[in-house]
């Protein structure tokens, strides 16, 4: 928890040195967990943790940052909000007791990394486009195993055991990118948006269109990304429904990586790695939650219902796995 700290102190000092003068400013403190499961029975499976932190903010000037140059803009009149992010996730087998992991489940697996993101809102033709440079590690150096250790030990729980075979050390970067469109609006009650992603890199590649369903007492989704997570212009209380169909081609964290594969325990003596691979078929992802806010602060739950990463073998059948997610906002 430390270290991810620090890298984000980092980043916002980086931010602040090459000419940051920032009018708006929200911090998010967000955790993935499937313990925090009302849907089914809490896990530790598959996608397990993520714990991200990050610093959004706008500028009354063009940015001078390179990076920002180079990132899509949403037109002239777009409201554009960078951000620094820190975040460290994990994958782990669905039983974590065992001293020896089954080799046809999930891997431990772990990255830390960083991001640098802009979200482009242009409010008067009611678009966005959202870019994602990431920077990290996957396999020891991200801590993923120090981590659940130390946070199993602290609540009590079943010490995870077969972090010694986790998937090795390797270079992350990758690239994401997302469009997304108002399709039809009533007033500021109800809101229907499409969009679609891709993910490009050393993490994950794959594609996906989904659809956002907005409904309550909200703020305009796109006249800015800050606005829909902060009640400093209005008090807010609105649900929202995500469907998605989701093409995964390649993820490091199931498949290993890139370019050093999985580690020796998750491979046959010939060499070939005895995992399935990546789900490669068109699935579904849901998710649902709820967003509150009043003043600076927001709050928001939500429940993501993710499809099996992994192929269905003779030897295994995975299913659909519910990860909650808890965001707190402040904003000022």
């Amino acid at each position: 928890m430390k270290k991810i700290l620090n890298v984000l102190l980092l980043l916002i000092l980086i931010s602040a040195s090459v000419g940051t003068k920032a009018q708006d400013h929200m911090i998010r403190v967000y955790e993935d967990n499937d313990l925090l499961n009302v849907m089914s029975d809490a896990t530790d499976d598959a996608y397990t943790n993520g714990l991200r932190l990050d610093y959004y903010y706008t500028k009354d000037h063009k940015s001078r940052f390179f990076l920002d140059r180079w990132l899509p803009k949403a037109g002239k009149n777009a409201v554009n909000t960078f951000g620094w992010s820190a975040m460290q996730l994990m994958f782990t087998p669905e039983h974590i007791t065992k001293t020896h992991p089954d080799i046809n489940d999930y891997p431990y697996a772990g990255a830390l990394f960083a991001t640098h993101s802009l979200h482009s809102s242009n409010p008067v033709k009611k678009y966005n486009l959202q870019s994602e440079l990431l920077i990290g590690v996957m396999g020891p150096a991200s801590i993923a195993d120090r981590t659940q250790i130390l946070v199993h030990r602290l609540i009590n729980n079943d010490r995870p055991m077969g972090w010694q075979y986790q998937l090795p050390n390797a270079a992350l970067i990758n690239f994401n990118f997302s469009l997304e469109k108002m399709l039809f609006h009533q007033k500021n009650w109800l809101e229907i948006i499409g969009g679609g992603t891709g993910t490009l890199g050393t993490m994950t590649d794959g594609f996906s269109a989904f659809g956002t369903i907005r409904f309550g007492k909200m703020n305009p989704y796109f006249d800015g990304s800050i606005g829909q997570f902060s009640g400093k212009k209005q008090f807010q209380f609105y649900f929202f429904v995500r469907p998605e169909l989701r093409w995964l081609g390649y993820n490091a964290m199931v498949d290993g990586a890139a370019f050093r594969g999985k580690s020796d325990y998750y491979k046959t003596s010939d060499g070939v790695e005895n995992v399935p691979n990546t789900n490669k078929r068109v699935e579904g992802n849901l998710g649902l939650g709820a967003v509150l806010t009043w003043k600076n602060l927001g709050l928001a739950f939500s429940q993501n219902i993710i499809a099996p990463m992994l192929q269905n073998s003779d030897l295994r059948t995975f299913h659909h796995h519910t990860v909650g997610n808890v965001s707190i906002y402040v904003s000022w």
